[in-house]
């Protein structure tokens, strides 16, 4: 063995730690969501139906006079 050359070291071995599972995700949680979007979707399209429904009424009337 030289003298100039540095001594050679065991490598250690990587360390391996187990990954988690991923947390399951709720399946409540995006039919819930499905709902509430649905929910006001349905209240938007009374609300614009409501809308032309009285403006058409407005306007015949208004024809009459």
């Amino acid at each position: 063995v030289a003298l100039d050359s540095p001594p050679v070291m065991p490598v250690p071995a990587p360390i391996i730690v187990p990954r988690a599972p991923p947390p399951h995700k709720r399946f409540g949680c995006g039919v819930l969501s499905w709902i509430v979007a649905a929910f006001f979707i349905v209240l938007l399209c009374l609300t614009i139906s409501e809308i032309t429904y009285n403006r058409q009424r407005d306007q015949a009337f208004l024809r009459l006079k």
